[in-house]
């Protein structure tokens, strides 16, 4: 059996599995963030993701397993990359450029410094995060 984080925003042992599909498919949370100006913010997300796995190779296989918890781990992931970037800019420059912002925060940018990556790997278990949705963004009472 495996217990994987469920219900949005997340909460640890939710599910309970027997088997772990492959993908694609997606996951939602909901991440709260706090700007630079101190603005607090409830943003709604959902992730795209598979594991991008040899099913020839039976190591790599194994690799799906090695995160006990891989929905909880990739969503406190993303969820700590969104809020490291929300804090660094003005509440007025997000809600411009939350699409970017947030994009650029779960993806990370090229080599070059100025193309966004497409996808997020995770290279313990070769989950791979290929897109991210805003679904909503709302302010939170202080």
């Amino acid at each position: 059996v495996i217990t994987l984080s469920g219900s949005i925003p997340k909460e640890e042992g939710r599910i309970k599995n027997l088997a772990t599909l492959l993908g694609p498919d997606f996951m939602r949370d909901k991440v709260l963030i706090e700007t630079c100006d101190h603005a607090r913010l409830a943003v709604e997300l959902s992730y795209n993701w598979f594991f991008d796995i040899d099913k020839s190779n039976p190591e790599d296989c194994q690799r799906v397993f090695s995160v006990k918890d891989f929905v909880g781990n990739a969503c406190k992931a993303i969820a700590s990359r969104v809020r490291g970037a929300a804090s660094t800019v003005t509440f007025e420059h997000f809600h411009t450029h939350s699409a970017e912002i947030i994009k650029t925060a779960v993806f990370g940018k090229e080599k070059d410094g100025k193309t966004v990556k497409n996808k997020l790997v995770f290279p313990a278990n070769k989950l791979v995060v290929s897109n991210v949705d805003i679904h909503i963004v709302e302010p939170v009472d202080a």
